[in-house]
């Protein structure tokens, strides 16, 4: 599936608004990809998601005040401008809070508005092969773009396999892949297994009972069934994922070794032995238990690093666009 020219377009941000060096840049979201769902008359358009990889988030930071200090929380940019040492080591601290991400939103670029969020590359990779947090995990469960110096791709799609990052997101799809094989004793259609990747980040996530679309994960795979089916070809063939296939003992036992141990840890060493109705109880609650405090964590922290105004601009337009 070739990457099209809006596709590269969507990364001339970076030179564009002069980031420093970012070591992968990934955009995700409905602003990237489309959703199935109507869009409320007179709803703003949604932000562009990115994520930043870096290699040392208090460089990247401490040269990000330098050239883009209005992205910034006010505390921020008042410390920055006598110290931007000090104010890069705050930023830092707050980064390192919840899922160990600092995000800037409502950033203006060219007609649009961007959120981005500025991750390390060892809480990245964490997050990916041990499921720290699922905040990083769960967005790579979906599609997305990536770029770097090897140019723009869908992550997944071929031509990545020596770099970096593919290892990490191919575990992290096939623990995802095998968690929702586990749901179900008799396999159903690609896209119903699709439909419970796409909703295991939203598990736990109290924002989904404050106004987002309860509809989310089977609009996002509806509206993008073509962008999931190269990203789990190879991973549905590799598991034995085929539908109406039962799914018994021995399949439950291999499936269950390949979750993380911050999952498996949390079932027991029999859950091969429950009910399906008992399985997807307790996998529901282990996926709770990781995600909840993430995610208010990460609410909390929006307060400090978009500031108050912001924060609320961006929650009315978040409600704005909900249906």
């Amino acid at each position: 599936m070739s990457v099209s020219s809006t596709s590269h377009h969507l990364f001339k941000v970076v030179s564009d608004l002069r980031f420093p060096p970012i070591s992968l840049a990934i955009a995700y979201g409905s602003g990237v990809f489309k959703q199935k769902h109507e869009v409320k008359p007179g709803a703003p358009p949604p932000l562009l998601d990115y994520i930043f990889v870096v290699d040392d988030a208090l460089e990247w930071h401490k040269q990000n005040l330098t050239e883009n200090g209005d992205h910034y929380a006010p505390i921020f940019r008042q410390i920055a401008k006598t110290n931007t040492s000090a104010a890069a080591r705050g930023v830092k601290r707050v980064q390192d809070i919840s899922a160990k991400a600092y995000f800037n939103t409502l950033v203006p670029w060219q007609d649009k508005q961007i959120k981005y969020g500025v991750v390390s590359k060892e809480a990245f990779i964490d997050d990916l092969t041990q499921w720290q947090s699922l905040y990083f995990a769960g967005r790579l469960q979906k599609p997305v773009l990536l770029h770097a110096n090897t140019g723009v791709q869908q992550a997944g799609e071929g031509g990545d396999s020596k770099m970096w990052w593919s290892e990490p997101i191919q575990s992290n799809r096939r623990m995802a892949l095998a968690l929702a094989a586990l749901w179900h004793d008799t396999t159903p259609s690609l896209r119903e297994v699709f439909y419970r990747i796409s909703s295991i980040s939203y598990l736990g996530d109290f924002r989904m009972q404050l106004g987002e679309n309860p509809k989310k994960a089977m609009n996002i795979v509806d509206g993008q069934y073509e962008h999931f089916l190269p990203i789990y070809s190879q991973l549905v063939d590799e598991l034995g994922i085929k539908e109406g296939k039962q799914v018994g003992k021995d399949d439950r036992v291999e499936l269950l070794s390949l979750l993380p141990t911050s999952l498996s840890s949390q079932l027991g060493s029999r859950a091969w032995e429950l009910s399906e109705e008992k399985r997807r109880e307790a996998l529901n609650q282990a996926i709770r238990n990781m995600t909840f405090w993430v995610h208010l964590g990460q609410s909390a922290k929006g307060l400090v690093t978009a500031g108050w105004k912001k924060s609320f601009v961006y929650v009315r337009q978040k409600l704005s666009r909900a249906k």
